[in-house]
């Protein structure tokens, strides 16, 4: 990437950034909470691995 694309690209994010932060002040209390509980879970999510999915060795698989 040359330089003055490099800043044509800061432009753009810092643009992005901003409309987003205008976004996100223009949002309830409860809209927020709500984005935010959803963010947690989805960080949650992806920080499982597959060991959590395995049961271990003394476990035995639920029968359902």
């Amino acid at each position: 990437m040359t330089d003055e694309e490099l800043k044509q690209e800061q432009k753009r994010i810092a643009a992005a950034l901003k409309q987003s932060h205008e976004e996100w002040e223009t949002l309830s209390a409860d809209e927020k909470k709500r984005l935010q509980a959803e963010a947690d879970n989805t960080r949650l999510w992806e920080d499982l691995t597959d060991e959590d999915f395995t049961p271990q060795s003394d476990e035995k698989p639920s029968a359902r």
